[in-house]
């Protein structure tokens, strides 16, 4: 939460937590009396309270700060380490994280800059509604996550009875997350009859060249299927009730009836309550007094 005393107000912003480890080591360092961190996400004012030494040189950094790229260096003991250069810091899952896409190069990108990271930039979980929804018992939403502008084309081969092994392969359409560098190739497949169990890899294509992943490996020959009891609980399901799937829906926000332009105010009390006012703004320019003259009978 963060407070604004000029503007008054209060704002909340979605903060993950990141660690990672540094040895001083690395800088040519035995020990060090005081170490700081400064980057883009504090302003670059040098703080202690996010590093803990546990042992010798190696010290462990804790960050709350919202997912993005930022860049940052360490000061010890007064003097700046690394010395020429910022390091760069990827919280969350960014395209930055791994090396830039290029098209036509028949080459994917797959692991991250980073070697002390285990995250990768081609992703598909089929126990997550982000990549794999049941949307009813013949009709699945399949999706996978590939570098921007690193594949051409993609698609998914599926097979649904493992005794015949008939093939059905289908393309994907892409779209492209540029918020965080991320394409996203995914499809809505109907197959016209309850599907309980799904064998599928996805194909990705680059210049002429094929590379097969199945949730876990990429390859370049055909892997093993990944399979999904589409009846198991490990599956995440989001199911619109066919009630509502024709329905009409409105949204009711209360701050709309704050009345911000008196000029359109009624003219006369037609609905009530009883404290109304005559409104003598009105654009009409339209008031008589006698409306609003109560009649007293003896």
């Amino acid at each position: 939460m963060e407070y604004s005393p000029s503007k008054k107000t209060f704002s909340l912003t979605k903060m993950k937590f990141y660690r990672m480890n540094l040895n001083i080591s690395d800088f040519g360092l035995e020990k060090a009396d005081k170490v700081e961190i400064a980057g883009n996400f504090n302003g670059w004012k040098p703080d202690t309270e996010p590093i803990y030494h546990f042992e010798g040189t190696n010290y462990e950094v804790t960050l709350a700060s919202p997912e993005g790229v930022y860049e940052y260096k360490y000061l010890i003991d007064g003097k700046w380490y690394p010395e020429n250069r910022n390091r760069k810091l990827v919280i969350g899952e960014n395209g930055a994280l791994f090396a830039q896409g290029d098209l036509g190069t028949g080459k994917f990108v797959y692991e991250a800059i980073d070697k002390n990271t285990n995250l990768k930039a081609i992703v598909h979980k089929y126990d997550s509604l982000q990549y794999f929804n049941k949307l009813s018992d013949s009709e699945y939403e399949f999706k996978i996550r590939t570098q921007m502008n690193d594949v051409e084309r993609a698609y998914i081969s599926i097979v649904l009875h493992e005794e015949d092994n008939y093939e059905m392969i289908y393309e994907l359409e892409r779209y492209q997350d540029k918020t965080n560098g991320f394409d996203y190739f995914e499809r809505i497949i109907n197959f016209g009859k309850e599907a309980k169990k799904l064998l599928y890899y996805f194909i990705l294509e680059d210049n002429g060249t094929r590379a097969y992943f199945n949730g876990t490996t990429l390859s370049y020959s055909k892997p093993k299927r990944l399979v999904v009891n589409t009846t198991s609980k490990d599956i995440q399901l989001f199911n619109v009730p066919n009630w509502a799937k024709e329905a009409i829906w409105y949204n009711i926000f209360p701050d709309r009836f704050y009345n911000g332009n008196h000029y359109n105010d009624p003219i006369f009390n037609e609905f009530g309550p009883e404290a109304f006012k005559p409104n003598i703004l009105h654009e009409q320019n339209f008031v008589e007094e006698y409306k609003w003259e109560k009649k007293v009978t003896m």
